[in-house]
């Protein structure tokens, strides 16, 4: 998969948690963003989620400002 094509099926707003499952060890749950059909594609560390915060801000930010002009 190329750039282009990763930056067309990424949602901000499709994140979903994994479960590792493992007769050893415990569970693992992780954080992953999920394209349209349910591909898990990215593994999202903590600093990911709290950017990705940040990007949902200030997209609203923008709409806000652009409603008002």
């Amino acid at each position: 998969m190329d750039k282009e094509e990763v930056k067309n099926r990424i949602d901000f707003n499709n994140i979903q948690v994994k479960v590792w499952k493992s007769e050893f060890i415990p569970d693992q749950e992780e954080d992953y963003l999920v394209d349209f059909e349910g591909n898990f594609i990215y593994p999202l560390s903590p600093l990911d989620m709290k950017l990705i915060e940040k990007i949902k801000d200030l997209e609203a930010r923008i709409l806000e400002l652009e409603k008002g002009v």
